[in-house]
């Protein structure tokens, strides 16, 4: 996707505290069954003991750092 070469280009612009995963939408049935993901392309912003923050659907790494504020 285009995010995924973003995220490789821009990774250096990324707070110091985040971590980005990617996860196979079509093969990890249990990360998606755990975070109730329905789409591809969602994007959620966990705080550290895994709880969710916040959710959206697609954008690019502009859209992700505007989430992470």
């Amino acid at each position: 996707s285009a995010l995924d070469g973003e995220l490789k280009k821009r990774s250096g612009q990324l707070p110091d505290n985040v971590t980005v995963l990617k996860i196979d939408y079509d093969n990890d049935i249990k990360t998606k069954t755990t975070y109730a993901v329905t789409t591809q392309h969602t994007m959620i912003l966990l705080g550290k003991n895994g709880n969710e923050i916040k959710r959206w659907i697609g954008g690019g790494f502009d859209t992700l750092m505007e989430q992470l504020n």
